[in-house]
């Protein structure tokens, strides 16, 4: 039977030799769309490593000073960031809120950054640290609002009560520093920095992103435990620059959420310091990320219409060309072969010119890998990825040319063999 085929391949070589070229370039261009959508497809998949879902940005501002309520620095005997820390108090009394935290660099979805390097206590050079990673400087009651969870699953709050350390960093920087030792308990000092004070580890949490279409990075947090500690990052770095962070609970209808708002923004106030405005984190990832999702609706559109070409593009090929040999099948029909048969021979015949097409398929994909041309960062290039990818597009093409082979071929089968060797 494979005989036969290749024979008939080879006899019709005139022809089978451009349906070949078409084949290898499609099933070439769809592996790197399929291989493209798989990698957008699993990052946006994967936990982002904490929960933004009801929290919101608390915005402060100055009262002016013609208020009544305006307290000039001369009589003031608290500082701001004291004031800052009464507001959150406040709010943190109310029963609609889960948990309130501040933070400098570390609200998602902004454009507010600390980079910084990490290396253990006993390293003689910044080369065996962590390189550059994103560093976050947050209250203890961040991991809460977030809901952020250490490399096991706990709540991270949780799983830092027993270490007294002031660092947290992610699951990567753990494996990059320790391998496969546990960093808690363990002590790292701040690369770069003559004389840096080490700073012990409380925890480890689990792989953080910052946004749906990246993926985790190496990360720490340096934490603020105490009241103090707030008060005095927030008199060193300015109000301004800090960070409120509010989660409700959930369960508020929207009227319920909106007269909550409503309240803070009137209610809360404590020294010079007001609540000016509340922004919800969605919100805040839609407009920043209003690009990117842009860009992925293009690509996915972009997708859908190639795959749309290929499908009509190949089933119709082989409808043409099946419906060219009608005499062909006529006479066959005429000789004796069954319908059944006749539409399992060309089926086979142009799976066979589609098997064809792998050696150099592959040799194309070897080549694609050596270039590093797909995308091993987001998603490293293992043998499900292959498979899933190589060998689905070996199947929608098989499924394809089955397709223009059955409509066409099942219609002149059940003519009568006198009507099909009218054309000859």
């Amino acid at each position: 039977m494979l005989g036969h085929l290749m024979k008939i391949i080879w006899n019709q070589r005139r022809a089978n030799v451009w349906l070949f070229l078409e084949l290898l370039a499609v099933i070439c261009l769809l592996w790197a769309l399929l291989d493209s959508f798989l990698v957008d497809e699993y990052t946006r998949r994967q936990p982002l490593g904490m929960d933004i879902e009801r929290v919101y940005r608390i915005h402060l501002d100055h009262l002016p000073e013609d208020s009544p309520a305006f307290v000039p620095d001369s009589s003031r005997t608290w500082t701001e960031g004291e004031d800052m820390l009464r507001l959150l108090e406040l709010l943190e009394r109310m029963p609609e809120v889960e948990a309130t935290c501040v933070s400098v660099c570390g609200c998602p979805y902004t454009y507010n950054a600390w980079w910084s390097l990490l290396v253990r206590a006993e390293a003689d050079t910044n080369d065996e640290g962590s390189g550059v990673i994103r560093m976050r400087e947050v209250s203890a009651d961040y991991f809460d609002v977030f809901r952020i969870k250490d490399k096991s699953g706990r709540p991270l709050r949780e799983a830092m009560e027993g270490h007294p350390g002031s660092l947290v960093i992610s699951e990567e920087l753990e494996e990059i520093l320790f391998g496969e030792e546990s960093a808690v308990g363990k002590r790292l000092k701040w690369g770069g920095i003559a004389d840096s004070k080490p700073v012990e580890v409380a925890a480890v949490s689990a792989p953080m992103r910052d946004n749906l279409y990246k993926k985790s990075e190496p990360c720490g947090f340096l934490v603020r435990r105490t009241d103090q500690e707030v008060v005095n990052s927030a008199d060193e770095h300015r109000v301004s620059q800090m960070e409120c962070l509010v989660r409700l609970r959930d369960g508020l209808g929207e009227d319920e959420l909106s007269r909550l708002l409503g309240s803070m923004q009137e209610s809360a106030t404590s020294g010079n310091l007001y609540i000016s405005s509340l922004t919800p984190l969605p919100e805040m990832r839609d407009l920043m990320l209003k690009d990117q999702v842009d860009n992925h609706k293009k690509r996915l559109v972009l997708i859908s219409f190639m795959m749309l070409n290929i499908f009509f593009g190949v089933v119709g090929t082989f409808w043409l060309r099946t419906q060219s040999r009608k005499s062909e099948i006529g006479l066959r029909m005429a000789l004796g072969a069954s319908r059944r048969g006749l539409r399992t021979s060309l089926f086979a015949e142009g799976l066979s010119l589609l098997a064809l097409t792998v050696p150099l398929a592959a040799l194309f994909f070897v080549n694609v890998l050596a270039l590093d041309w797909p995308d091993t960062y987001r998603l490293p290039y293992t043998g499900w990825r292959f498979a899933l990818t190589f060998g689905g597009a070996y199947l929608l093409m098989s499924a394809m040319i089955c397709g223009g082979i059955w409509f066409p071929a099942n219609k002149i089968s059940r003519l009568d063999p006198v009507d099909a060797l009218r054309d000859e």
